[in-house]
């Protein structure tokens, strides 16, 4: 959905409009469900931090004012409470595994999607979660600047050295 599709039916749930925050979260679920489920890697503890996001945002609807990066601001808005929820509920030792797997569904994949999820794994958290936001959600630099709360040069800085190191983790690249 574009853009400018997604801030209208913000707009209209701000206004309080059910059916169009119904639309939000019936189009946003799955790709943040996707992306939530990389810092639990389970089902039951993922759909609760939705179910706050959700709610969250519904009650503070009024407040939050108009939004020009609907999906970022949800996937920003539930990164937080999900790393909050982590902080609170989890050791220091799961708190690491924050974006193993990078690539949902995994070990169902073909082999050069197993590969590429291989040589994701060895990348650092956050250019790991960058290239997830840029390529699995279709994020640009700037909404990912936005959703992990880094500068924008420091986002398009972190991409082009995390796609070199995967070429290279992955056997298609080489060392400079």
């Amino acid at each position: 959905m574009m853009k400018e599709q997604l801030a209208e039916l913000w707009n209209l749930s701000r206004a309080g409009d059910m059916n169009a925050y119904q639309s939000l979260h019936q189009l946003l679920y799955p790709q943040l469900s996707a992306y939530i489920q990389q810092i639990f890697f389970d089902g039951e503890q993922t759909n609760d931090v939705l179910q706050d996001v959700f709610i969250k945002l519904w009650q503070k609807r009024q407040s939050i004012g108009p939004v020009d990066y609907v999906k970022a601001y949800f996937y920003r808005t539930a990164r937080c409470v999900a790393l909050n929820k982590l902080r609170d509920e989890k050791s220091d030792a799961e708190r690491n595994t924050f974006f193993q797997q990078a690539i949902p569904a995994r070990e169902q994949g073909s082999e050069p999607l197993r590969a590429l999820s291989n040589a994701l794994d060895q990348l650092p958290c956050r250019r790991r979660e960058i290239i997830f936001l840029r390529f699995y959600a279709q994020m640009d630099y700037e909404q990912i600047a936005e959703v992990t709360g880094i500068q924008y040069q420091s986002v398009t800085e972190s991409c082009s050295p995390g796609y070199s190191e995967l070429k290279i983790v992955n056997g298609t690249g080489r060392a400079d």
